[in-house]
């Protein structure tokens, strides 16, 4: 799983990126060949995010610095007020997913978003 911190670095954000007194949210991008990844931005700042599918309302701080990908799951919503899923290693899915998911649908006959299934790290 990848994800950019602020400074648009394909790492996962650190603790030192989430200052407080600002408020934070994770962009959800798909990449053009299934790669899920997050962006950590201040709230509001998306112009410019390549590849953008889905932003998180504001991420409780503690959340971002424990970097509970998890956590973030259940407890924020996205701003058009779906829900978003997080796998096993950390790649996120879209509600519809995670539905499909919970009733066993094979991997072939999943609803990718966009038709595109995402790339899982390897075992």
């Amino acid at each position: 799983m990848a994800a950019q911190n602020l400074n648009g670095e394909t790492a996962m954000w650190t603790r030192g990126d989430v200052a407080e007194g600002l408020d934070y949210q994770l962009g959800l991008v798909q990449r053009a060949d299934g790669n899920r990844t997050y962006v950590l931005r201040e709230s509001g700042q998306w112009d410019g995010i390549e590849d953008l599918m889905f932003v998180t309302a504001v991420v409780p701080r503690e959340l971002l610095v424990r970097r509970d990908l998890l956590g973030i799951a259940k407890a924020v919503k996205l701003v058009d007020g779906s829900s978003f899923g997080v796998e096993a290693h950390g790649v996120w899915l879209t509600q519809e997913e995670c539905a499909a998911f919970e009733r066993n649908v094979p991997w072939k006959k999943m609803p990718w978003l966009n038709g595109l299934a995402p790339v899982l790290p390897s075992r």
